[in-house]
């Protein structure tokens, strides 16, 4: 096979590639756990967006914070994911299985330039 190669995309998925008579083809393709786990939860995210609140919740906002003021919300939502494992691992041993539902807490904080993402007109003073 001519023009045989190993080429992976920008999440991270591999693939073996090539062309021949002309036509391109893939004959192997390799995945990686980052690529899975992104998967899941670019599908997860999309799910909960659109969830009926009986089912879970999603919050979702982007504001202006002190560097204090989000140390101190980074700490809290710190907090809330220790108390979330404890629960579940204190749950996991008082219920059996067939009690129980699998939840995902998916959280994040960190810097969000708007601009990168919409474009906006300049935030006046």
């Amino acid at each position: 096979m001519n023009g045989r190669r190993l080429i992976t995309d920008k999440q991270g998925v591999q693939q073996f590639s090539g062309e021949k008579g002309g036509y391109s083809f893939v004959i192997a393709h390799a995945v990686t756990l980052f690529s899975i786990i992104r998967g899941v939860y670019s599908v997860f995210l999309v799910v909960a967006m659109s969830a009926n609140p009986a089912d879970g919740v999603f919050y979702s906002s982007s504001r202006l914070f002190s560097p204090q003021s989000i140390t101190r919300l980074s700490q809290e939502v710190d907090e809330l994911y220790r108390r979330f494992q404890k629960q579940a691992t204190l749950d996991q041993l008082y219920y059996p299985a067939c009690k129980l539902k699998s939840y995902k807490l998916v959280s994040t904080l960190m810097p969000f330039e708007i601009n990168q993402y919409f474009s906006v007109p300049p935030l006046s003073s």
